[in-house]
Parts: structure tokens; sequence; C-alpha cells
């Protein structure tokens, strides 16, 4: 009798495996052609990767095409059935990454969860504690990136590149700009998870999307590029320079901005980098901080 309620409650539990691990079928809505990509492809992924299909399914709910009634109800319908799923994935992805210094890590699968609902996954420790450990030089399983010959050299005044996307780089007041180079080469045996895009925001995820691979590989992007003070103060990437490993096409936003999209870095592969930053005249003794990997101190190159 014992034996029967346990198998009974194994059934039970097989049946509820298998409902929430099975492929969601699409019902013929008549989908706008401009989503109905997104539409199957979420459907495809909702059984192995709950993240991806439910930030596909929120993407198609507020596309610019916005979904009839019964469409939007459907949605909304796989968007809550996934979510519980999708904020345990990230969840113990954010526990992992802290586990292992990987500030990267923590950063994607937080700024994921918050595209999802806002602070719906426990995020200690703390990005800001983990951070001030990395840039005092703790490394761990995290580090993704070598980096070798990283140098910088000042400019003197603004910084121009001509061409149909011409562009002119000035510094902040109290600035000079400062031109970093360095190879980076991926020494991960993993890749970045595959909702790692859609942390970098809507219009990063469209370019980077262009260059998406199914090998195994880790993202590279002007937002991941940082020069630390001495006091370990962060300043951000102001510019990737044409010619760059990372300079491929770029585009102007409203505000003046230019976005150039994320990069592929294959394992085992490398990318020069070629960056502009604004630094304060006061500020000495630099160090290039990449996310993935401790940081490094630069020079100033040899003399031809």
């Amino acid at each position: 009798m014992r034996l029967a309620r346990m198998t009974t409650r194994w059934l039970a539990l097989l049946l509820l495996l298998i409902s929430t691990c099975t492929a969601a079928q699409v019902p013929d809505l008549k989908w706008d052609k401009s989503v109905v990509k997104d539409v199957n492809e979420a459907a495809g992924l909702s059984a192995k990767d709950p993240v991806s299909a439910l930030m596909l399914f929120k993407n198609v709910a507020t596309n610019a095409k916005k979904p009839k009634a019964e469409q939007k109800a459907w949605l909304d319908q796989q968007i809550a059935a996934l979510q519980p799923q999708a904020l345990a994935v990230l969840q113990q992805d954010y526990e992992t990454a802290s586990k292992a210094f990987d500030l990267r890590g923590m950063i994607f699968s937080s700024a994921t969860a918050n595209e999802i609902a806002k602070d719906t996954i426990k995020t200690e420790p703390l990005i800001t504690e983990t951070k001030t450990k990395v840039l005092a030089g703790t490394s761990g399983a995290g580090d993704i990136w070598k980096i070798t010959n990283a140098t910088a050299v000042p400019i003197k005044g603004s910084y121009s590149e001509g061409g149909p996307m011409g562009v002119t780089i000035a510094p902040n007041k109290g600035s000079q700009l400062v031109r970093v180079k360095a190879h980076v080469e991926n020494i991960s045996a993993d890749g970045d998870k595959s909702y790692a895009l859609w942390a970098l925001g809507s219009l990063k995820r469209i370019l980077g999307s262009i260059y998406a691979t199914s090998e195994t590989s880790r993202w590279m992007d002007q937002d991941f590029i940082f020069l630390v003070t001495p006091a370990s103060e962060m300043m951000a990437c102001s510019y990737v320079m044409d010619g760059s490993g990372m300079a491929t096409m770029k585009i102007t936003t409203g505000g003046g901005k230019v976005v150039r999209p994320p990069m592929t870095v294959k394992k085992g592969s490398s990318i020069d980098i070629d960056v502009l930053f604004s630094v304060p005249n006061t500020v000495t003794d630099l160090r290039l901080f990449v996310l993935g990997a401790a940081p490094v101190v630069v020079t100033k190159p040899p003399e031809k």
C-alpha cells in the first residue's frame, strides 16, 4: 500500500515535470509577419531556456505592431507561466557568479531579472561588494580574459575621425583624452549565457544579434571597458576607435552618442581594443578593467 502511494506521488511529479518542460504550442492567431519568427523561437525555447523564451515573448507583447487582444492574452499567459522558472535560473546564475567573483555574470543575471520585473531576485552579496574586491585584485574562476600589452597615450585637445560617419570626441572639462590599447584573449572554456544580450538594452541586443554565433564565445562591448583610478573610481569608455578590433558598423543615437554593436570573441580567440577615455588631468597610475578579468596596469608604449 505504501509502495503504491509512493509510486503515485512519483507519477504525479513526473507528469508535473513533463508539463513544465514541454515546448509551448503556438495557436494560429494570425500573427503579424514582423513578430512570427520571435513567437515561434520563444515557443521552441520555452522548455530548455525559459529566460530567453520569456524575454522574446515580452518583446513581442510590447512590439510596435501591438498584438491583438487574443494574442496579448496568450502572450501574457506564456510570460506568467515562464516567469517562476526564469527567475529561478537567474537567481542560481547570480549566486554561482558571485562565488566565482564573476562581476560580469552577476551584472548579466541581475540586469536581465530587472527586465522581467524589478527586485525579483536576491542580489547578495551586492554587486558593489564584489566590485570592490575585484578592483582590489581578487580573482577567481570568473576570469575569462587575459589582457596583455595595455598601453595609454594622452591626446591633446579633441579627437576627430572623418568619413560618412565622422565624429569628434572632446574631453570633459578639466580632463584630457587618453587612448588605450590592449590585446584581450578569451581564455574561458565556457560561453556567455544565452540571455546575455538582453542585459545590454534593446539597441545593443538588436545590433549584437547581427554578430551572434552558435559557437562558444563571450561578448565584448564598449560598456564592459573601464579605466580605474588609484582610488578605485571607474571611468567609462568614451569611444571605440575606427580600426579597433571592436570597430564594425556604428550608429549615432538621437542624443548624439555613437554606438557600436557588441562583438563575439570565440573561445581561444582574441581581440585588439583601441578606445578613448576622458580622464581628469590630476589622475595618474591608471589601470585597465575589462569586465571578466582583474584590472591591469596601463603603461606608456615604447618609443618607436
